[in-house]
């Protein structure tokens, strides 16, 4: 069976990131759009930040709280983990260049948006210069949902799992501030017809849907 490869105006695999506050949804229809485009034989890579590299393992501790540290060390370490998640061996831009379509489960926005309660968005923007420089998305997807349903949501997996409570998850007014601060990053930092903003309170299948309409209208078809 041929390949059929997706190629961006850049002539690598698309990189689409899908973007949200905690309990938005996104993960859900990254997982989707994943099966969808493997199902039409579109090569295609599923990844998350943080990553489950050196760096990334300890910032999972940070968000569970088992390792404190200075806000700005946080920072630099996400940062540091997006550079070695692109440029690492085996890393997002080889797969890309590849021909791998890649889906990464939140970017530098994400970084935006939360780390800008403790820290100013100006440096955040600062330390994620770089890794934008070696890779823009070519999609964003920010699925919008309402802080308060969200914030449902995850009551609801925590007690399911039984997993703790991360950073940035304690109120949905926290979350509605993540929010603002998402689409205040995303204008200094996304060009507007990158950043495709979806209506959480649609159906997984309508979110999907809607996806892979702006996918296979923004993307080149090539079989291999």
């Amino acid at each position: 069976m041929r390949a059929v490869r997706l190629r961006s105006e850049s002539g690598r695999a698309p990189f689409i990131v899908f973007e949200g506050i905690d309990g938005s949804g996104k993960s859900t229809l990254l997982v989707s759009i994943a099966e969808r485009l493997a199902a039409e034989t579109v090569p295609v890579s599923v990844t998350r930040e943080p990553t489950g590299g050196r760096v990334g393992r300890l910032l999972h501790s940070y968000l569970t709280r088992e390792y404190e540290a200075d806000p700005g060390v946080a920072a630099a370490l996400f940062a540091a983990d997006r550079i070695e998640h692109i440029t690492g061996e085996g890393g997002m831009l080889s797969m890309l260049c590849g021909g791998t379509t890649v889906l990464c489960d939140r970017y530098f926005l994400s970084s935006c948006a939360y780390q800008s309660k403790t820290l100013p968005m100006d440096y955040i923007i600062g330390l994620n210069s770089y890794p934008a420089s070696l890779l823009m998305p070519d999609l964003t997807v920010f699925v919008d949902t309402p802080p308060e349903v969200a914030f449902g949501r995850i009551g609801a997996r925590l007690l399911e799992t039984g997993e703790a409570r991360e950073r940035f998850e304690e109120s949905a007014g926290e979350l509605e501030r993540v929010r603002d601060a998402y689409f205040e990053a995303a204008e200094r930092m996304v060009p507007a017809s990158r950043f495709f903003v979806l209506d959480g309170s649609l159906t997984p299948d309508e979110l999907a849907d809607r996806v892979m309409a702006r996918i296979t209208a923004d993307f080149k078809v090539t079989e291999e």
